[in-house]
């Protein structure tokens, strides 16, 4: 060691030591969850949407979803049914004022600025900011701070529009804790399997009342109606006979040959057994001419 000029090594420099675990900045990832797209990483512009894992999109990159990350991020979204689209309460001072562009926000962030948050809760006025939980309901989209959501109780129906949604599975945070995560998946199951049912007991309840519908009077009447129409089966055999039994056209008979025509073919009696001709070479033509014993 040594003898290069009088530096002297430290241990770090020396001795491995196991890797630190990557922390992140707490302020730069929640500004990242609550103002950016989690997919295209562009700021949020209406319309945004979230997944049953409360992650928030833009609709636009959901439709598009040409993203190399999209499988990690997303793979649990197959279409846009499977989003649900946000109600979100726009800030009076902040109505008119467009979503800023991702050169801004990118350094806003850089410059450790706060971002200007767009939305807030229809209930308590709380700004979006994601210093406080916010969820949505998910028949509904309505977007309410969960302070307010578990304060005012309104049972089984949405705080803003009255619709109705099950406690155990509808209410979904938005940006959740990772320890979250695997209760949301099992609620957002249990969503899809109820969708699916619902669907399955509306088309048999059409299929049950089409058949317990009586046909109208109308429709009797052209039945009857389309019934003296018909023909009897006798009379169709009666047809059917005269048809069969009708005497055929004469057919014409055959033209007799010219000579000409005669002279090609070989007459009965010259032509043996075998089918050789018995004359000679020089009074047959090549066409009546034996082709197993030929003269000369």
């Amino acid at each position: 060691m040594g003898a290069d000029g009088g530096s002297i090594p430290k241990r770090d420099e020396l001795v491995k030591t196991k890797a630190k675990a990557e922390r992140h900045d707490p302020a730069l990832f929640l500004a990242v969850s609550w103002f950016f797209c989690a997919l295209s990483k562009e700021p949020l512009q209406e319309p945004i949407v979230s997944c049953g894992l409360g992650k928030l999109y833009n609709r636009v990159a959901i439709s598009a979803s040409h993203y190399g990350d999209a499988e990690a991020i997303c793979g649990h979204i197959t279409s846009l049914k499977d989003v649900t689209t946000l109600h979100l309460t726009p800030i009076a001072d902040t109505a008119s004022t467009p979503a800023p562009t991702a050169v801004k926000a990118t350094m806003a962030l850089a410059n450790d600025a706060n971002l200007t948050p767009r939305f807030a809760c229809p209930i308590s006025g709380r700004e979006m900011t994601g210093r406080i939980r916010f969820v949505y309901l998910a028949p509904c989209g309505h977007v309410l701070a969960e302070q307010a959501f578990r304060e005012v109780q309104s049972g089984s129906t949405c705080l803003v529009c009255s619709t109705a949604y099950d406690p155990a599975t509808d209410i979904v945070p938005l940006n959740p804790r990772p320890d979250e995560v695997d209760a949301l998946r099992v609620n957002m199951a249990a969503r899809k399997a109820r969708a699916k049912s619902g669907k399955k007991d509306k088309k048999q309840g059409k299929k049950r009342k089409t058949t317990d519908t009586p046909p109208s009077t109308a429709a009797v009447g052209d039945k009857d109606k389309d019934a003296a129409d018909v023909q009897p089966p006798v009379v169709k055999k009666q047809r059917a006979a005269a048809t069969v039994n009708m005497a055929m056209p004469d057919v014409p008979a055959p033209k007799p040959r010219t000579a000409a025509i005669e002279s090609l073919y070989a007459k009965p009696e010259d032509v043996d057994g075998r089918g050789s001709s018995t004359k000679s070479a020089v009074t047959t033509d090549f066409m009546t001419r034996g082709t197993v014993r030929r003269i000369g």
